[in-house]
């Protein structure tokens, strides 16, 4: 019987000795893995504030920064191809269009402001435009400042106009390009008055765009043609 049991004392020394390696083996690893969790906790205190995150500038900042560079493009470039290059007023008349319908199809990239934060900006550049014009002209000529008869002031009225139509006419293109391309399919269950009625709203849509762009031009160009 001792025999038997001799065997049997000695396999369970070594499987008791097998166990202790390996509980050693597995401590050692987890040492191993927990060692760069602690020395990067030790890095960054709990208590250490974290730097706020930046935000985008805000819709009305975009706007305001849209204004601020028609201004400033319009009196750089009336004082360059006026007093600097001698081009013709109606040179003059197409480019100021210009940089207003492009900085509005800028600023209104991104949706968050309304119809009625874009026209009250849009009102802004065009009074601020032509008031900046107007100076360069009385800083370099020593004309008077403000318009003289009613027939100059319906020129700067007409002008203003035309600056912030322009500078409209770029949203409400924006808009109705991101609308036709987020439009939902109708369900052809809706019926026939559902279609017409989201017809006739894509083409108010389209043609919103059109007629400011028209009344812009018609009002920039108008006095240049003794209109």
């Amino acid at each position: 019987m001792v025999g038997h049991l001799l065997p049997l004392l000695v396999r369970q020394s070594e499987l008791s000795a097998e166990v202790a390696v390996l509980r050693e083996e597995v401590a050692r690893l987890r040492d191993a893995a927990s060692a760069p969790i602690a020395r990067g906790a030790a890095a960054v205190p709990l208590d250490t504030p974290q730097e706020p995150r930046r935000t985008e500038a805000t819709q009305p900042a975009r706007l305001a920064a849209a204004v601020v560079t028609v201004v400033a493009a319009s009196a750089l470039l009336h004082w360059l191809l006026l007093f600097v290059y001698d081009a013709p007023p109606m040179l003059l008349r197409i480019v100021t269009l210009l940089v207003p319908l492009a900085l509005g199809l800028r600023v209104s990239g991104s949706d968050g402001a309304s119809l009625a934060a874009h026209a009250l900006a849009s009102a802004c550049c065009g009074i601020a435009s032509v008031a900046a014009m107007l100076a360069v002209t009385h800083l370099i000529d020593g004309v008077p400042l403000l318009p003289q008869d009613l027939r100059e002031m319906r020129e700067a009225l007409e002008y203003c106009a035309s600056i912030a139509l322009a500078f409209l006419t770029g949203y409400l293109v924006m808009r109705c390009l991101r609308r036709a391309r987020h439009r939902p399919v109708p369900a052809a269950s809706h019926g026939a008055l559902v279609g017409y009625a989201q017809r006739f709203q894509q083409l108010a849509g389209l043609l919103s765009p059109i007629c400011a762009g028209g009344l812009a031009l018609y009002s920039g160009l108008k006095s240049l043609g003794g209109g």
